[in-house]
């Protein structure tokens, strides 16, 4: 929680580790540059992979942000000013949280960044089983999980603007998936911004200083008044 009155804009924070690893701490460096920029934040961890496979890491960010919103003036948060923010398996969650047309308002944000993060599953072969541990199965046994675990499918014009960074020699989650997304919000005219890390990988632009920075960037030019 950022010094001063507030109220602010808040941060849910969510971590890495492919659905099936990784704490809250992952994202300590992120979390304490937004909150020294003026952001109060909100890093979670979520049920894992496969003892809980999807949807129940979506379920989790959402009730976290309810979460938030239900605690906003004890943490000085504008629950109007919401963000999600994460990286890889927490990117993809991040930017499902900004796209999926969630009926319940406490479950919606005004902004996401999303590193690193895996955007569209329905392009994976039928029969490959590489997702079967989180996704409960292949492509052509569990379509519709498929489906709405991809961010790319929900993409309209009431979307929220999404910062993305992606290393440029990522081969752990090809550039392609996010830029997938991209296109999809650009063509409903929804804010994006996509920023290259050259020579790093999935880790490197994970570790990288400048990110983060960039991503206050983008995050006070859409919820910050001045």
């Amino acid at each position: 929680v950022p010094p001063g009155e507030g109220p602010v804009p808040g941060i849910l924070m969510i971590h890495p580790g492919a659905w099936a690893a990784g704490t809250k701490g992952h994202m300590l460096a992120h979390a304490r540059h937004a909150s020294e920029s003026g952001y109060t934040v909100v890093a979670i961890n979520y049920r894992l992979a496969p003892k809980h496979p999807f949807p129940a890491q979506i379920e989790d960010c959402r009730a976290a942000l309810a979460w938030m919103r239900a605690n906003a003036a004890k943490y000085k948060i504008d629950p109007k000013r919401m963000a999600a923010y994460g990286y890889s398996a927490g990117g993809q969650l991040a930017c499902l949280l900004g796209v999926s047309d969630a009926e319940d308002a406490d479950a919606r944000v005004q902004c996401v960044i999303a590193g690193g993060a895996p955007c569209e599953f329905r392009t994976l072969p039928k029969d490959v089983d590489l997702l079967a541990y989180w996704l409960g199965g292949t492509r052509a046994e569990k379509p519709e999980n498929y489906r709405n675990a991809s961010p790319t499918s929900f993409a309209s014009r009431d979307d929220p603007p999404v910062f993305f960074f992606h290393g440029e020699k990522d081969i752990l989650v090809p550039r392609i998936s996010p830029q997938a997304l991209e296109a999809a919000l650009k063509l409903h005219g929804v804010q994006t911004e996509f920023y290259v890390l050259p020579g790093k990988g999935h880790l490197g632009a994970f570790l990288d200083n400048r990110p983060p920075r960039e991503a206050v960037k983008f995050l006070d030019a859409v919820l910050k008044d001045d």
